[in-house]
């Protein structure tokens, strides 16, 4: 009252621990004098927890007169609604006159989509529509600009008995800097197959620890792994205030959104800034001396997941594809939409090994399974073996954790000749989160 705090309501989620409950709490303060107050004040805190933020609703406040009072206490009365629909007709028709709009030249397009794909029956068939989706680019993602030097540095090596991990910084377009780790076996007695690591919405990037040791389970098989920290994400914040050392906006969904909105006024997307990303982060793959670059795959989690897809969609020379998870709520925002286009792209996958990893406890695998049987015709009209389409449907949530690196060391390893390495993860020794940075810097 008057910014002086009278009391404290704590709610609590219920004893079973089952979220999907909602439990009633109720407190009351006394010794409120309202006639002496002139403000008070309700703040509102949602604690994080270890498994999320807390959902609070408020139902009512009310004041009870207990002792000695002057005057009345009344309801106070809600606000009259503006009200543009008076029948509920009327609010019917009103709610379903967008999504009328919009689904009905939709629902055309992909009927005659449909009747279009359903004659596609040979691989020059499907070859013939892959090119022509090729030639759309520029449509889906605007247009990707020239290829500049990467002016790779590598700012520090972590040696290790049997790898190395070198910090590395490089230019996907001019004087725009990429932070990664390189991830390099030892004492293996030829090139090695080499995979990229896209990482999804989380604020401290390539550093995590499921990705890093993502990283290092597959580096411990004989691989050869990058992984680079998305813009918005890790050391790449793009809301950041080098004086006070802290960001204008957390690292991953909100910074995604932000400048997926802007990139959009420059006839850009998200999408396709992360994509010319990966793009030339392949580029610098295929540099180094030690890779195989007749074997480069691919593997992300979540919006990672889906940026795995897009990359290989884009860029032939990634041959083995895994995506945990695939979607996000920014990665589909295409120039000229959601839907059909996403397909689109997707569909340039096609003949490559392709699998999509889920946790059983994320409950997303039914979603998965529609995308794998769209995918089904294609694999079928290239005649490749059907083992070369696959859903893995393991034990956990929604990340890239145990046990679903040993569904990717196990689909790697089936198509990149190495199942003499098995798909145990090995022990592994992670660092901490701070050596495996580019540069000096402060998280807050």
């Amino acid at each position: 009252m008057n910014d002086q705090n009278v009391g404290t309501i704590l709610f609590h989620k219920p004893a079973d621990g089952n979220r999907d409950l909602y439990t009633l709490s109720e407190k009351t303060l006394f010794g409120i004098n309202i006639q002496k107050w002139s403000k008070i004040t309700f703040k509102i805190n949602n604690v994080p927890m270890k498994e999320g933020t807390e959902r609070l609703h408020i139902q009512k406040f009310t004041f009870i007169p207990v002792d000695d009072y002057e005057g009345e206490i009344s309801d106070l009365e809600n606000p009259e609604p503006l009200r543009f629909f008076n029948t509920i007709e009327e609010q019917r028709q009103a709610r379903e006159m967008m999504p009328n709009f919009v689904e009905k030249p939709l629902k055309l397009l992909q009927k005659k989509r449909t009747e279009e794909l359903k004659r596609l029956k040979t691989p020059e068939d499907w070859k013939k529509r892959q090119n022509k989706i090729r030639a759309r680019f520029d449509e889906y993602f605007g247009k990707f600009p020239k290829k500049t030097p990467l002016n790779p540095r590598i700012i520090d090596v972590i040696d290790r008995e049997k790898y190395v991990i070198e910090k590395l910084i490089f230019e996907s377009q001019p004087n725009y800097f990429c932070s990664a780790n390189f991830y390099v076996p030892k004492d293996r007695p030829s090139k090695v197959p080499g995979v990229l690591v896209t990482v999804g919405h989380k604020e401290d990037g390539k550093s995590r620890l499921m990705y890093h040791e993502l990283c290092l389970g597959l580096v411990l098989k004989g691989y050869a792994v990058l992984i680079v920290d998305p813009m918005g994400q890790g050391e790449r914040s793009e809301y950041f205030d080098s004086d006070t050392k802290t960001h204008f906006l957390e690292r991953k969904i909100d910074q995604h959104h932000y400048f997926g909105r802007q990139a959009f006024l420059a006839d850009w997307s998200l999408p396709s800034l992360r994509i010319w990303d990966g793009i030339r982060a392949v580029d610098y793959l295929v540099s180094r001396a030690e890779v195989d670059t007749s074997k480069l795959a691919v593997v992300g989690n979540s919006g990672g997941g889906q940026m795995a897809m897009y990359i290989a969609a884009v860029d032939s020379r990634i041959k083995v594809i895994a995506a945990g998870h695939p979607g996000g709520s920014c990665e589909s925002m295409l120039l000229n939409g959601t839907g059909l286009s996403v397909f689109d792209i997707y569909s340039l996958i096609p003949p490559r090994p392709f699998r999509i990893v889920v946790g059983r406890e994320s409950r997303e695998a039914p979603g998965h399974v529609r995308t794998i049987e769209e995918f089904k015709p294609i694999y079928q009209a290239f005649g490749v073996s059907e083992e070369a389409l696959d859903m893995s449907i393991v034990g956990g949530l929604h990340d890239i954790k145990l046990p679903k690196r040993i569904s990717i060391y196990e689909w790697f390893n089936k198509w990149l000749e190495k199942e003499d390495e098995g798909s145990t993860e090995p022990p592994l020794q992670p660092e901490k989160m701070e050596s495996l940075w580019c540069a000096e810097m402060v998280l807050l």
